[in-house]
């Protein structure tokens, strides 16, 4: 997968921890390692955050439908159409 702009800008940067209770809650709520990802904006690095998951003791789910793969293609779309302006409120 690659990763660009705003679903990137986490790769490589050090776990804080609330991206440790992020990852843990988007594996626990179904979301595979490649969907924690993208919500954690280190979609370059899903080695990463698998190796991550699994030193805290999480296992992948299998593909399917959880409420973070929603959020997360809602974004997706969101950041396709070419007028939309991506801000922090």
């Amino acid at each position: 997968m690659q990763g660009n702009g705003f679903l990137a800008v986490n790769d490589g940067k050090e776990w804080s921890e609330m991206d440790l209770r992020d990852l843990r809650a988007a594996i626990e709520n179904g979301a595979t390692f490649e969907d924690a990802a993208l919500f954690l904006c280190r979609a370059s690095t899903v080695d990463d955050v698998a190796q991550k998951a699994r030193e805290l003791g999480l296992q992948e789910n299998p593909p399917g439908c959880c409420r973070i793969q929603v959020a997360v293609k809602i974004v997706l779309i969101r950041a396709e159409r070419k007028d939309d302006v991506l801000a922090v409120k």
